[in-house]
């Protein structure tokens, strides 16, 4: 099990960004290592409503 802790812009589809970050990593994963994972947990931490337009629609937040 992996867990994923992100942060989103403001207007991105959330359930759809989540599907693909699981599949991706699940993708990742499977082509690095050579093992299946069974599942991927995604938490939306946060949703960032800043003004400034940063490129990409995801941030990695790490936890402490």
């Amino acid at each position: 099990m992996i867990d994923l802790y992100i942060v989103l812009k403001q207007d991105v589809n959330i359930r759809e960004v989540s599907r693909t970050v699981q599949h991706e990593v699940a993708r990742a994963i499977s082509e690095m290592v050579g093992i299946l994972v069974g599942r991927i947990n995604v938490h939306v931490e946060d949703i960032d409503y800043s003004v400034e337009q940063n490129q990409g629609i995801l941030q990695r937040h790490k936890r402490p």
